[in-house]
């Protein structure tokens, strides 16, 4: 019997990895109905009973939390397998041993369009090059200058700075609400003579971060809004679908093998992140 090897386990890996996964869950939260849930309590319809009106008040708002989540659930699996490739890999082995820290960092410099320090591949130094030898696992430089466009650059590095921005994210994974008001904001500098800064968001998700160290022991509270758009989430999911899939499909080929990867050529989804609004309120001195 031939020796089994821990690498042998990374063509399990991608042979049972489903690339619809996230935008199967966001389909089926973009089209639910609560009209044609079949719940009841007591014997009796959920709408005429408490549970139900608190359900149903928050089901539309609900969807565009866990549109974003999903989203966001997406990212981190997009980017845990192009930076668990080789040869920084395997996958499992790369999410076991990189620290969240780590994979933040990494993911920033992403996000910034700079080859990450702790991802740098040998005779490598142009960062579109470095993107597509990581997404397709085992490239020359000089075949992987062109091959990505410049807009699905753009949209990786998009995600990138989207996904480190950890306080959004954990108040999505955990079922925030979004805010039944749109939040807006004006600001006036105290001898009023600039203009006044305005700014408004759609639909947002309300979120808290806790800010303290032993060096700085009185707490500081960050309080946010991040604007939610269910469409814009949606295509970005179908998105990074295809690009997982692309990544899956070169992973299996085999030796010699001619394979067809099919990348996205035009990317509808919006060029920047979803708008902010940021307080920081500060305890003590």
């Amino acid at each position: 019997m031939d020796k089994i090897l821990p690498e042998d386990f990374e063509r399990s890996f991608f042979e049972q990895l489903d690339p619809w996964y996230h935008f199967l869950q966001a389909n089926c939260i973009k089209n639910a109905n609560a009209n044609e849930l079949d719940l009841s309590v007591n014997d009796g319809p959920i709408s005429d009973h408490e549970i139900g009106q608190e359900f149903f008040s928050s089901f539309e708002a609900m969807q565009r939390s866990s549109m974003r989540f999903i989203r966001y659930h997406a990212i981190e699996t997009f980017f845990t397998i192009l930076c668990g490739s080789k040869p920084h890999g395997p996958v499992m082995r790369f999410s076991h041993i990189v620290r969240n820290s780590e994979f933040n960092k990494i993911i920033k410099e992403i996000g910034g369009q700079r080859i990450p320090e702790l991802q740098s591949l040998s005779s490598v130094l142009e960062y579109k090059a470095w993107l597509a030898c990581k997404f397709f696992g085992a490239l020359s430089e000089e075949h992987a200058k062109n091959i990505l466009s410049q807009e699905l650059v753009d949209f990786i590095s998009l995600q990138a700075r989207l996904y480190v921005d950890k306080s959004a994210y954990n108040a999505f994974k955990h079922g925030c609400q979004i805010g039944e008001e749109s939040p807006e904001i004006k600001v006036t500098k105290a001898d009023g003579d600039d203009p006044p800064i305005y700014m408004k968001l759609g639909p947002s998700i309300k979120w808290y971060r806790w800010e303290e160290s032993k060096k700085k022991p009185c707490p500081t509270i960050v309080q946010g809004y991040t604007e939610c758009d269910i469409e814009d989430d949606h295509s970005a999911i179908f998105i990074i679908a295809t690009l997982v899939r692309a990544m899956r499909k070169a992973r299996l080929a085999k030796k010699g093998e001619h394979i067809e990867i099919m990348l996205p050529e035009e990317i509808a989804t919006k060029r920047d992140k979803p708008k902010q609004i940021v307080l920081r309120i500060k305890f003590g001195d």
